[in-house]
């Protein structure tokens, strides 16, 4: 029945856990209506609100792509809680909640919607060589010029800039449009607080999702901080930098330097 609500829990079993502790818990709230892009492709965090105490499992389960029928319809909770157990690889136990079916609409590309601005916000990432995700906005006043025009391929802009400007071809004419920005990638952060001088090891560390600055020097990949010792005493959240960390190593007496 349209609108009724349904409460499923799905069990991932895809890594094994920690031992003596079970899968951590992560519940959607699945938006009883949603905007399906021509491609087809949606990822979870568009579909539902995520909750986990976790940010990090969080962000990755949210990054997971889901195909779905762009010509629209509707798919029942069940049958998309399905799809996200056999595209995630994410060891978590997911708590599904919302409508018995969900309604997928069609996006036009010929349009101002949310879901062509998330297509240019991918080609602007493409663009610039970020490895994140970028979200514009433009002006009320701007919608009907993007409507039904072609949106030019965009340039690089550099990242964590929060204003741009987009090019629309329409009616044998060129125009601007200004739109707004805003950044988001991966970045390091400690899971509990570190001492000056300890050995950082992967245990400590979860990958985020940050807002993204120009001048942003966090790390992000774990490669680069596992190993490392910690110059000064860090806090439990804080977001690793280069400057955070330095290189040690044993060297014994009469070893030969290379």
């Amino acid at each position: 029945m349209r609108g009724s609500l349904l409460c499923l829990v799905v069990f991932l079993l895809l890594s094994a856990s920690p031992a003596g502790a079970g899968p951590r818990l992560v519940e959607l709230a699945v938006k009883p209506r949603v905007e399906v892009p021509p491609s087809g492709v949606l990822k979870v965090r568009e579909l539902a609100s995520i909750s986990c105490d976790d940010e990090g499992l969080a962000s990755s389960l949210g990054s997971v792509e889901l195909r779905l029928d762009p010509a629209g319809g509707f798919v029942g909770l069940e049958e998309l809680a399905e799809m996200v157990a056999s595209s995630s690889r994410v060891p978590a136990r997911l708590a599904f909640r919302g409508p018995s079916r969900v309604e997928l609409v069609s996006g036009g590309v010929d349009g101002a919607g949310g879901f062509l601005l998330a297509e240019v916000g991918a080609a602007i990432a493409r663009a610039s060589g970020f490895d994140g995700r970028v979200e514009l906005s433009v002006s009320p006043s701007f919608v009907d010029t993007i409507r039904g025009g072609r949106i030019l391929p965009p340039g690089r802009i550099a990242p964590g800039s929060q204003a741009a400007t987009l090019w629309v071809e329409k009616g044998g004419r060129r125009f601007s449009v200004p739109i707004s920005l805003r950044w988001f990638g991966r970045a390091l952060a400690l899971r509990s607080s570190v001492p000056r001088g300890k050995r950082i090891e992967a245990s400590d560390l979860q990958v985020v999702e940050v807002a993204w600055r120009q001048d942003a020097r966090w790390i992000s990949d774990p490669a680069s901080a596992v190993g490392a010792v910690a110059r000064r005493s860090l806090a439990a959240g804080h977001l690793l930098t280069g400057g955070d960390l330095e290189r040690s190593w044993a060297v014994r007496r009469g070893q030969t330097l290379l």
